[in-house]
């Protein structure tokens, strides 16, 4: 068990500031174990909208969630958009009654409404995984070679970590990035992303840095043999680590 005490003290002193607190990140990177950190999921003040029954318990969310009290956790908020507008009006109740902590991955549809629909009433804060300070010095082999997901860092095996990994890249490659609006193929993203993987200590010459201003673009020698559509579609490199950007 690796204890977050940095993120913890970071929601706890967000939600005495704000009525609203934003915890975003990557699928699976600890958001709802953080969340139970501060509430038993049992509580009556706690959704899962992942949950059948939590879905129908909001099926009037402003009957639902005026009454309570204290901390309120809404996790997956992303499922049901129509959430935002009725929190806006919750957090505008003077005195407040309730603080709201709402979990969701790091799409841009998240990112929009609460934007939008939580303008000054919102604290966001972005977490990703497991990191060096979280899990000590000595730990750094471990961190580097099963990265800093705790499903991945956690798991009894090398071989129970890889294969969640692999299963983990598949479902983002599969159903995430679609979601996002990447249009390339989950095969050829995957092979690519494996080529890059094995290079990641080498110079490649494929790669032309520092053009753009979005970082570097693919040669069109590589976008052919990795089948990448040329318009559309940018690689920034920041360090070791691979980015994509879509966009004009």
């Amino acid at each position: 068990m690796v204890v977050r005490t940095a993120i913890l003290t970071a929601m706890n002193a967000a939600l005495r500031r704000s009525p609203v607190v934003v915890l975003t990140g990557p699928r699976q990177c600890g958001k709802t174990t953080l969340a139970r950190e501060l509430l038993r999921p049992d509580s009556v003040n706690y959704f899962d909208l992942e949950d059948p029954a939590s879905l129908v318990r909001l099926d009037e969310p402003m009957t639902a969630l005026r009454p309570l009290q204290g901390l309120v956790v809404i996790d997956e908020v992303q499922r049901r958009p129509d959430l935002f507008p009725v929190l806006r009006v919750l957090a505008d109740r003077r005195p407040q009654p309730a603080r709201f902590l709402i979990l969701g991955s790091a799409s841009g549809d998240l990112l929009r409404q609460a934007s939008e629909s939580l303008a000054g009433r919102a604290e966001r804060i972005v977490i990703d995984g497991f990191s060096l300070e979280e899990v000590g010095a000595a730990a750094l082999d471990d961190l580097w070679r099963r990265g800093g997901f705790p499903v991945s860092y956690l798991a009894a095996t090398e071989d129970d970590s890889l294969v969640w990994r692999g299963q983990f890249i598949m479902a983002l490659l599969e159903r995430d990035l679609p979601q996002w609006g990447v249009r390339v193929p989950a095969e050829a993203l995957r092979r690519f992303w494996t080529i890059v993987a094995h290079s990641t200590s080498i110079r490649l010459r494929s790669w032309c840095c520092g053009r753009g201003r979005r970082g570097c673009w693919s040669s069109c020698e590589t976008r052919a043999a990795w089948r990448l559509p040329r318009s559309g579609r940018r690689w920034a490199c920041r360090g070791r680590a691979l980015w994509t950007f879509c966009g004009p």
